[in-house]
């Protein structure tokens, strides 16, 4: 496979193709709610991919296609710059909605199901108690339309990765990440939303 060619723009710099995760740049997401650890910033919709018929008849293509994800002349470059400028600057908000919406689910779907799901478990009884379980994050990613992805793994629940995204700055609920695709969720009673 090629090398990406070089890609530079005034906020992201330039720009790396990360193989499997698409493209990202050395701009990280951190915030003391997570720790000490930094987030690589994805770019982009990663399910977009070349086929592998595709691949064969074309050696020399890159890993993702560019134009699909970064547009042409990676004009999407400034759109999702700027609405990650904006998650940034409204965090604390995007951060609390994100916090509300996993202990929703948490006392809606799974506090019920604790004494058939384990022998033992933790006692919780607030969001500050549930914080502790939604701490590791999996993934962030800026898309086309306004929109900022994260996925976690949510630490209470050994399953599959969950999904939130904010579009417009709007929270738009919880989904189940299987594989690297939205899964039918309606077994946790997740609402599953539409990209």
């Amino acid at each position: 496979m090629l090398t990406l060619p070089d890609i530079v723009q005034p906020y992201w710099g330039k720009i790396v193709d990360s193989r499997g995760n698409g493209f990202t740049s050395s701009v990280q997401f951190s915030h003391p709610f997570f720790g000490t650890r930094k987030f690589s910033v994805y770019l982009g919709d990663s399910d977009i991919s070349h086929t592998p018929v595709y691949i064969a008849a074309h050696p020399g293509s890159y890993y993702k296609p560019l134009e699909p994800i970064l547009g042409p002349d990676y004009c999407l470059l400034d759109e999702f710059a700027a609405t990650y400028q904006d998650f940034v600057l409204h965090r604390e908000q995007r951060l609390l909605d994100y916090q509300e919406e996993m202990y929703s689910f948490f006392l809606s779907t799974i506090k019920p199901r604790l004494p058939e799901m384990y022998e033992t478990y933790p006692t919780i009884t607030s969001l500050y108690e549930h914080n502790l379980y939604v701490r590791n994050v999996a993934n962030l990613r800026v898309k086309e339309g306004d929109v900022v992805e994260m996925l976690v793994y949510y630490d209470f629940y050994p399953g599959p990765v969950f999904g939130t995204e904010w579009v417009k700055g709007e929270m738009r609920g919880l989904r189940e990440r299987h594989g690297g695709r939205d899964s039918d969720s309606t077994s946790f009673g997740l609402v599953p939303y539409n990209h």
